[in-house]
């Protein structure tokens, strides 16, 4: 288990307030609601920000390669996916 780090933040009076309100609602303590908007937060980033890196390669591998699917071929495979049909994505072609 990782170990645990001690910070802590300012926050305005009101978002405060706000936060006291909506833990007492949730029967959370501040605290748990602010460790968790922070872990949600630095999770969604890092996905984010590997989304970019995954689409900056893709973009790099199709430019080496000009291997792609049409919006045509990817709608219509995705629609037979949807249907509950199995089917594989179709070849990359050029």
């Amino acid at each position: 288990m990782a170990g645990k780090a001690t910070t802590s933040i300012k926050l305005d009076r009101d978002v405060k307030d706000r936060l006291d309100h909506i833990a007492e609602r949730q029967q959370r303590s501040a605290h748990w609601l602010m460790k968790q908007a922070i872990s949600e937060y630095v999770e969604r980033t890092e996905r984010r920000e590997q989304f970019a890196r995954d689409a900056d390669d893709a973009l790099l591998e199709y430019d080496r390669t000009g291997l792609h699917l049409t919006h045509v071929e990817v709608e219509s495979w995705f629609e037979k996916v949807l249907s509950g049909e199995k089917t594989d994505l179709p070849e990359c072609h050029s």
